[in-house]
């Protein structure tokens, strides 16, 4: 209980989505919107394992990117599986970053580099260190792509992030 209670508190300090809402802009994914984009993106062979998991997410000052994590057969790997960084574009969404080889859980840190928070993502298996949290800063344009190759985070800083809420379990796309 008291990790749940300090969890809700530092996302509600550091603007993080919590029960399906950015607590800083009050804001909602747009879920229909969401699943036709991700059809659209995704696209491919309508992989039918295809789940998604999406939380609203405060990295940069403007606030308005979602964070999604796409599992099922086409999108995962031994080493983990695919996520998206979105941010609204009209009733659509445009991509600012892709990853590979994604574990949950994600977090968003209260470090910043280049004005965009820094994010701490799992990484077991598909790389040389196994079962570590490695840390993703922003170059001022994307954040690196793939967790395997970014640099090794210590455990009590992840600790100090923000675990985005994001399942693996997710919903069905298709």
């Amino acid at each position: 209980m008291a990790n749940l209670l300090k969890t809700v508190v530092i996302g509600l300090l550091c603007g993080i989505q919590m029960m399906g809402t950015d607590a800083a802009h009050g804001r909602r994914v747009d879920e229909a919107s969401l699943v036709g984009f991700l059809r659209n993106y995704l696209g491919g062979e309508q992989d039918k394992t295809t789940r998604y998991s999406a939380a609203p997410v405060t990295l940069d000052t403007a606030g308005h990117e979602t964070l999604v994590y796409v599992t099922g057969r086409s999108w995962c790997g031994s080493g983990g599986c695919t996520a998206l960084l979105l941010r609204p574009n009209n009733k659509s969404f445009a991509v600012l970053d892709r990853f590979t080889l994604v574990r949950l859980p994600i977090a968003v840190l209260p470090s910043r580099t280049n004005g965009w928070h820094d994010l701490a993502m799992s990484v077991e298996g598909g790389g040389p260190v196994p079962g570590r949290m490695a840390i993703l800063r922003f170059d001022g344009h994307r954040y690196p792509n793939n967790p395997s190759m970014a640099p090794k985070l210590a455990t009590d800083v992840a600790d100090g992030g923000t675990k985005v809420p994001l399942s693996e379990r997710g919903s069905l796309l298709y």
